[in-house]
């Protein structure tokens, strides 16, 4: 393989600049294909107006940015369906793919979602008509995929077009075979994988609490993610309520941003819980190990989830991790063993598991211990290979067509 393999990736997300975590797991699968003669090119929204884009990045990929009128949001941030964005975005974007496209020579488009890229990716295809593959991230499916059965039909045109359909999770392969009728051996399971090396224990909890100015005397209990209603934070502050009334040294730490922060902070704010939450904005991905190693526990108490990055990373890092008991988790968080998993839309349970944890050296240690047993099932680097394997293939497979 060549680096005159050149791969199209179309993505709802892409880092804005260097550091930046929107949609960094899919420039790291980019880099790492780059690792392997891959010359990889990027075809994404242009999201936020005001903020500064890095168009030559320091990695090497070419970057084709297309504007599109977004509201400074993103499209899964509004409340209702917003059709007339949406019909922007897909006449910028529609554009943007086939002059990219035709410009790098593509022999494969790679897209990143459904809908809304997964879609453009289709219909861009009708022009080239290249091996199509279809990476479903999990918000896709379960915000735009089931909202209404106008979406929902889009959904089912596009996987159909697919020649192959890879999710993070058995739970989005059963969802996509019951849902939307795609058939199994068309669906390829690979998690995101997470650079193990870069997160791993690193400084103790006191260092890395000083470096960030944390408080020294609290014990950090860290969530990573976005602040947006289905990660289940309301549930976390309702469980904070109950188990800060026997635990004073505890310090919520949420990191990263959304729309419902301000609602959530009212909420912290009339429960009087001022004391024990800071909401820490969004931090790029190379400080994300730190907050890790300053975290007594880290806490994912969502509602839905395929397999998130951010247990991973918590696992990966030896913190013992609190986690709803939805999606993939249970593949790799095992109740008891490496962590804790919880009833989603549920404080009490919340509150009696971080109190185990809190109150029981034995267990903490334990689950420590355990917490980083199977990190080498995730690292990027193997399932990057699994990704560079499918692209062979298909290429090998067009050649063989045209000849």
């Amino acid at each position: 393989m060549t680096s005159d393999s050149k791969i199209c990736f179309i993505t709802n997300a892409y880092p804005d600049y260097e550091g930046h975590y929107r949609g960094n797991f899919v420039k790291n699968l980019a880099l790492s294909l780059m690792e392997k003669n891959f010359s990889i090119f990027i075809v994404t929204p242009r999201v936020y107006k005001n903020k500064k884009i890095n168009k030559k990045p320091s990695s090497g990929e070419k970057i084709y940015r297309f504007p599109y009128l977004s509201g400074n949001k993103l499209l899964i941030e509004y409340e209702k369906i917003p059709y007339f964005r949406m019909v922007t975005y897909f006449i910028s974007g529609f554009f943007s793919c086939i002059y990219a496209i035709k410009k790098e020579k593509s022999v494969l488009i790679h897209a990143h979602w459904v809908i809304p890229t997964g879609l453009l990716a289709v219909l861009v295809n009708l022009f080239f008509r290249l091996p199509v593959i279809i990476h479903v991230r999990g918000s896709d499916i379960h915000t735009f995929g089931r909202k209404n059965s106008f979406l929902s039909f889009l959904s089912r045109f596009t996987l159909k077009k697919a020649v192959l359909i890879v999710t993070p999770s058995q739970k989005l392969k059963k969802l996509l075979m019951e849902n939307f009728r795609v058939p199994q051996d068309k669906i390829k399971v690979i998690i995101n994988g997470i650079d193990t090396k870069r997160f791993s224990p690193g400084d103790s909890p006191e260092e890395s609490k000083e470096k960030l100015g944390l408080p020294v005397n609290k014990r950090i209990i860290l969530f990573v993610g976005g602040i947006v209603k289905i990660k289940g934070l309301d549930y976390m502050v309702s469980a904070a309520q109950k188990i800060v009334k026997t635990h004073k040294d505890l310090l919520f730490v949420l990191v990263g941003k959304g729309e419902y922060q301000n609602k959530l902070y009212d909420d912290i704010e009339k429960k009087g819980l001022i004391p024990f939450f800071l909401l820490a904005g969004e931090k790029s991905t190379g400080e994300i190990p730190l907050w890790l190693n300053a975290a007594h526990i880290f806490l994912l108490p969502s509602l839905n989830e395929g397999m998130p990055n951010s247990v991973l990373e918590a696992l990966s890092c030896k913190v013992p991790v609190v986690a709803s008991n939805v999606g993939d988790i249970p593949l790799y968080v095992k109740n008891g063993i490496n962590g804790f998993l919880v009833s989603p839309e549920n404080s009490e349970d919340i509150a009696d598991k971080l109190a185990l944890l809190l109150d029981d050296e034995n267990v903490y240690n334990k689950i420590k211990g355990n917490s980083s047993l199977i990190t080498h099932d995730f690292d990027s680097k193997t399932k990057s290979k699994e990704i560079a394997e499918i692209y062979r293939k298909l290429i090998k497979e067009q050649l063989r067509v045209r000849n």
